[in-house]
């Protein structure tokens, strides 16, 4: 993930997160910053070492201190998105464990709902902290929702056909 805000004191401000290793990178003004430690960078400015620290990850939220300015990079995770990521995985692991329900609607409960379901809704995160669009994270959301079920079904159904064979 990469995204440039603007300071006023120092510029442009470029922080680039590795998706996998979430490896940090800052660019002020295009000039990239020496890495002391995981999360602390030095900037040279007319001829002085100014500390740059960096505080959180684009999932849950970042800041970037520079001396003593603070510039926001991604805002906190907002209680929809965290209420988004709670529905996609209780609602079908909670469905899946009513019988009456799956008599219904089978879709796949217990532990192998849940992993299917963080899987999903942590990829509904990352959909979701990739725009600041509202209307594109409630899009985000039922997509990934409609293809949680939609994937707890398809298991739900081999699941049943299988243990149909071995009666």
């Amino acid at each position: 993930m990469k995204k440039t805000v603007t300071s006023q004191n120092y510029g442009a401000i470029t922080y680039e997160e590795s998706f996998w290793t979430a490896n940090k990178q800052v660019y002020i003004d295009g000039q990239k910053l020496v890495k002391t430690s995981k999360s602390t960078f030095t900037y040279q400015r007319d001829g002085m070492n100014i500390p740059v620290t960096v505080k959180g990850h684009f999932k849950i939220g970042c800041t970037v201190t520079i001396g003593n300015e603070s510039v926001v990079v991604y805002d906190k995770i907002k209680w929809y998105e965290i209420l988004f990521m709670v529905l996609v995985i209780c609602v079908p692991v909670v469905w899946g464990n009513v019988p009456a329900l799956c008599e219904i609607f089978p879709v796949t409960g217990g532990i192998l709902g849940a992993v299917i379901g963080v899987l999903m809704a942590y990829a509904g995160l990352i959909a979701m902290r990739a725009t600041e669009n509202v209307v594109v994270k409630i899009l985000a959301f039922i997509g990934l929702f409609v293809a949680n079920v939609v994937i707890l079904f398809g298991v739900a159904m081999l699941l049943l056909t299988l243990a149909a064979s071995l009666v």
